[in-house]
């Protein structure tokens, strides 16, 4: 059969720089002397839960497409393109039609983006490559095996740092593309606009005045960098809103319109013209909790998303539909945490701090599901990761890699220690 071109599906690392399944697409595709073609899949615009299936927050939804139009417009300015697809199915069905010989993408180590590589792999048509890139190190790296990987943080952590190990250093955006081979649009797959759908409108949220995609991630970070704020992160990083207090990086690490592996060169290249300081360290110690989930996902896979997660046992949930209702609308009655919830609705964001108390607030409180709360966080943040989301719920409910058995933040102390004047509840209220 013909070999007509390669595809590159482009999942959670929507960028050109430091991506090494997109280098690999192209070596690919000029030793064959074919044509790449990009495409994105279509992302469902719900979440399921336990109390039936959500809608996406708006906010988040228009984050990840102005991400996507972004790409679009890089690679249409080095003579390629980008296509999307509306379905795991319509991307077979493009395989099948354009005779492509090769399938390269990101590898995702969840259960719905393993059975969707799964679903691919078994057909004996094409061959597909997916390839793991989204944290700082390659599974040959780490000084331990999957089998003995630490379930607890400070030991991951520690052996992390005892090794030495910092970070895989990044690729460099491919010096030229692969153009994209010409074919008809059709009923399941459309190119991609470049035009922005992101509307950062909402006076108070982090996202205020920002925009996504990989030109507008790299410079971010670059003025967060070059304004010194790494050396005053950890003072404000328990802050519940603000331009400053967050590096707001999480933004761009979820969506992968900024690798990690880029970010911790930069830092790097920081310390040493400014100086480490324990405050730039906390970024780095901030991105190992990022890490140690995800290599928990790999080692446990699916048992992380069990109602008792990585424990022998969970306690039953006692919480009722109504307090479902109350906690999610930011009608439970307590101020601090409606103000939470409000926020969270409004603009796709809360403060790590703030998601903490109300995420306790639901588990231990209201005698809530973590599985209902982790799916309420993924349907409305802007930086939802599945891999932190799933691990620092299971923390907070003490079923998971917290060697204490779980927390909970006392919501009228936190209010006093991180809202005394009231400011941040007269704002969302």
């Amino acid at each position: 059969m013909k070999q007509t071109c390669v595809i590159y599906w482009f999942r959670r690392d929507l960028r050109l720089d430091d991506n090494p399944a997109l280098c690999l697409a192209m070596a690919k595709a000029r030793d064959l002397g074919v044509g790449v073609l990009p495409v994105v899949v279509k992302r469902r615009h719900t979440v399921d839960s336990l109390y039936g299936e959500i809608e996406r927050n708006t906010h988040a939804q228009a984050w990840a497409d102005d991400a996507e139009g972004a790409l679009a417009a890089s690679l249409r300015e080095r003579g390629s393109d980008l296509w999307r697809c509306e379905s795991i199915d319509a991307l077979r069905a493009l395989m099948r039609s354009t005779q492509a010989s090769h399938l390269y993408a990101e590898h995702i180590e969840l259960p719905y983006e393993r059975e969707a590589q799964g679903s691919l792999s078994r057909d004996a048509t094409w061959q597909t490559h997916f390839i793991w890139q989204s944290g700082l190190f390659d599974q040959d790296l780490l000084p331990f095996s999957l089998n003995a990987l630490p379930k607890v943080f400070t030991a991951f952590r520690e052996k992390i740092e005892k090794a030495s190990l910092r970070s895989i250093a990044p690729l460099p955006e491919p010096e030229s593309l692969v153009p994209t081979p010409l074919f008809a649009e059709n009923s399941v797959i459309a190119r991609v606009t470049d035009s922005s759908a992101f509307e950062p409108s909402t006076p108070g949220s982090i996202a205020h005045g920002r925009r996504s995609g990989e030109q507008a991630a790299r410079q971010h970070w670059q003025a967060y960098l070059d304004r010194g704020l790494p050396h005053r992160y950890f003072e404000t990083r328990n802050q519940l809103s603000g331009p400053d207090f967050s590096s707001q990086l999480s933004l761009d690490l979820a969506w992968g319109t900024l690798s990690v592996r880029r970010a911790a060169q930069m830092l790097d290249a920081f310390e040493a013209s400014d100086g480490r300081t324990k405050s730039s360290y906390w970024l780095w110690f901030e991105w190992m909790w990022r890490e140690h989930f995800r290599w928990i996902s790999h080692a446990y896979g699916r048992q992380i998303f069990a109602a008792r997660g990585l424990s022998e046992s969970a306690p039953k949930p006692t919480a009722t539909v109504n307090d479902w209702q109350r906690w999610t609308g930011g009608t439970t009655g307590h101020a601090f945490i409606d103000a939470g919830m409000h926020e969270l609705a409004t603009t796709g964001f809360l403060s790590n701090r703030m998601r903490q108390i109300v995420a306790s607030y639901w588990l231990n409180d209201l005698g809530g599901d973590w599985r209902a709360g982790a799916a309420w966080f993924e349907s409305q943040l802007i930086d939802d990761d599945a891999y932190s989301n799933t691990g620092n719920w299971l923390y907070i409910a003490g079923l998971g890699t917290d060697p204490r058995g779980g927390r909970r933040f006392d919501p009228d102390k936190q209010a006093k220690t991180h809202d005394p004047q009231g400011h941040y509840r007269r704002l969302w209220a």
